[in-house]
């Protein structure tokens, strides 16, 4: 599994991070059991902690 996956180019490397879009929110149980699969928590156990973790620092 990955742990992340950020946007990024040769003359600005940096990922972005706290972003001020949309708050992470309830899953569609399709993408729930797709996310189990592909992007589990193997660290923590909690994915849909991970997950919401994630979304609020990197993909808003």
């Amino acid at each position: 599994t990955i742990h992340g996956l950020w946007p990024s180019n040769y003359s600005n490397p940096w990922k972005p991070s706290n972003c001020t879009g949309t708050q992470f929110k309830q899953l569609s149980p399709q993408l729930q059991s797709k996310l189990k699969i592909s992007w589990p928590d193997v660290e923590g156990g909690n994915d849909t902690r991970f997950w919401e973790m994630e979304w609020n620092k990197q993909g808003r």
